[in-house]
C-alpha cells in the first residue's frame, strides 16, 4: 500500500449523502441559469433596437442600452457566488436555501427591472 493511499483514500470509498429536498436546491440553480439566458434575450434585443455591434460593451452615449448591459453584467458578476453558496448551504438546509434561492432570483428580476429603465433616479 502507497503512502498516497493512506493518506487520500479512492473517491469510491467516501460515502456520498445527499439530503432530502436537495432537489430544490438544484431546481433553483437550474432556474438561475434560465434567468440568464432570460437576460442574455434582453441584451441581444437591446443591442439590436440600439445598433450597437460586437465587440463594444457599451454604447458612448445611449444611456438606456448601458443599463441593460449593466444590469445583465452585474448579475454574471454575483452568479458564481450564488451558486456556490446555494449548493453548499443546500447541502445543510436544503429547503431554507432553496426557498432562500428563490427570493434571490426574484430580487435580481426586481433589480433587472428598475436598472434597465435607464432612469438614474
Amino acid at each position: 500500500m502507497t503512502l498516497s493511499r493512506v493518506l487520500a483514500p479512492p473517491l469510491s470509498s467516501l460515502p456520498i449523502c445527499i439530503p432530502r429536498y436537495y432537489g430544490g436546491v438544484v431546481l433553483v440553480g437550474a432556474g438561475s441559469l434560465a434567468l440568464n439566458a432570460y437576460f442574455t434575450m434582453r441584451v441581444m434585443k437591446a443591442r439590436k433596437e440600439h445598433n450597437v455591434q460586437y465587440p463594444m460593451l457599451y454604447h458612448p452615449t445611449n444611456n438606456l442600452f448601458n443599463c441593460i448591459q449593466r444590469a445583465h453584467q452585474n448579475y454574471l458578476e454575483m452568479l458564481p457566488s450564488f451558486l456556490m453558496t446555494l449548493f453548499i448551504g443546500g447541502l445543510r438546509y436544503p429547503r431554507s436555501f432553496a426557498v432562500c434561492g428563490v427570493v434571490y432570483l426574484l430580487g435580481r428580476i426586481l433589480y433587472f427591472r428598475g436598472y434597465s429603465t435607464g432612469d438614474d433616479t
